[in-house]
């Protein structure tokens, strides 16, 4: 028996590899990708926050590969301070993920369908 807590932070992915199991001739251009996203958050939320919702879900994705789990080290935040401002630009990365327009878009969803 499966939990579906167990199950559900992998929802996406799991839906993806379930399509691309019955259909993959659909998902054969890089933009299939992007497009599929974002037909998949419009019916999992609601049309007027896809867009936003994708480009936020893109970032997360993108800021979350910067460290890998098997790096993880001591030295974990051992970024480029001098030259490059790698520390500040990350920070600021992650803050302008979590500020508007995104916090109106979570907000103005349905209450059911937040966590």
């Amino acid at each position: 028996m499966v939990n579906v807590d167990d199950i559900k932070p992998l929802e996406v992915s799991t839906a993806r590899i379930m399509i691309m199991a019955y259909d993959i001739i659909q998902l054969r251009t890089l933009e299939s990708t992007g497009d599929w996203m974002l037909q998949w958050i419009a019916r999992q939320f609601k049309p007027l926050v896809a867009n936003i919702t994708h480009a936020c879900l893109a970032k997360y994705g993108r800021l979350t590969t910067r460290r890998k789990y098997e790096q993880l080290i001591t030295t974990t935040f051992s970024c480029g301070v001098v030259n490059y401002d790698e520390v500040e630009s990350n920070l600021n990365d992650w803050l302008d993920l979590v500020q508007s327009p995104r916090q109106a878009a979570y907000d103005s969803l349905d209450p059911g369908t937040a966590y």
